[in-house]
Order: structure tokens, then sequence, then C-alpha cells
């Protein structure tokens, strides 16, 4: 159940903010309010990449909710731990491994719920396998008790 309210609430967060970009490749985050970056919220959406890209495990944790769930590569984790226990590590080797470029953001927040979308290439090589790849990712979060949490992400 909590699964589709998560996914309820990130389709009617998409539907009805602006159009976020087209299907081009430019770079933008024009029109975003910088105060939104520099928001609770935003600081996290921040914090969270950044500690991926770190290695810092334990920081990575703190953003997410414990019943966060994940959406990547068409499997599903349901909380903080399972992520921790199966795929965490995994996402830090390969960002270690991997150069990677954010090309586009939008953090939106509407009350005690906010999302961000993103669009990031990554080059590289891992095991001898080139790597040139563009990802996407949506982020949903949750002011819990007065504190901004990821509930929702997904990872394409």
């Amino acid at each position: 159940m909590q699964f589709y309210q998560h996914f309820s609430l990130a389709m009617l967060l998409a539907a009805v903010s602006n159009p976020l970009w087209a299907h081009g490749k430019s770079s933008s985050t024009e029109g975003v309010n910088s105060a939104v970056y520099q928001s609770a919220a935003g600081q996290v959406v921040q914090q969270f990449h950044q500690a991926l890209q770190q290695g810092n495990r334990d920081l990575v944790l703190a953003q997410l909710s414990p019943s966060v769930q994940i959406f990547e590569g068409g499997a599903v984790e349901r909380s903080r731990d399972e992520y921790k226990a199966h795929h965490l590590d995994a996402d830090i080797n390969y960002l270690k491994q991997v150069s990677s470029e954010l090309l586009e953001q939008q953090i939106e927040i509407i009350g005690d719920v906010a999302y961000a979308v993103s669009r990031s290439s990554q080059k590289g090589e891992i095991k001898g396998k080139k790597i040139d790849r563009t990802g996407t990712e949506s982020l949903v979060l949750r002011n819990i008790k007065g504190q901004w949490q990821i509930v929702l992400v997904h990872w394409s």
C-alpha cells in the first residue's frame, strides 16, 4: 500500500508541475529558484548525491527514510536496510569508477513534499567495459517531524 501512495504522489506532482524539460539534450536549471537548492529539502538532495559520489555510506543512509523504496533496473528495495544490505556498496563502487556530470535538475517543494528530477551523464570503464550513458533520477522527499527524508528513489 505504501508503494502505491508514494507512486501516486510522485505522479500527481509530475502532473501538476510545469514541464521540467523537453526530450532534448539541453543542460538547464534555468527558471529554478536558487532558494529551492539552498532549502532544507534541496540540501538533502545535494548531500545524498555527494555522499554517493564520495562513498560516505552513513551520510547516504541518513538522507533516506527507513521505509524508502528504491526502484532500479526493474527491481525494488523496500527499505533503507534492504538497500544497505544489497545495492548501496555496488552503487558507490560504480560511481567511484565513472565520472558523472549533472546535466539537468529540477527541484520542487509543495508543502511537506518535495521532488527532484535529474539527468546525468556517466562515462568511464568498468571491468574492461566502456560506460557512456545518460541516466535519469526521480526522488520524492517528505518532511517528517521537521526533517526532510527521501522516501522514493527511481533510477533508470
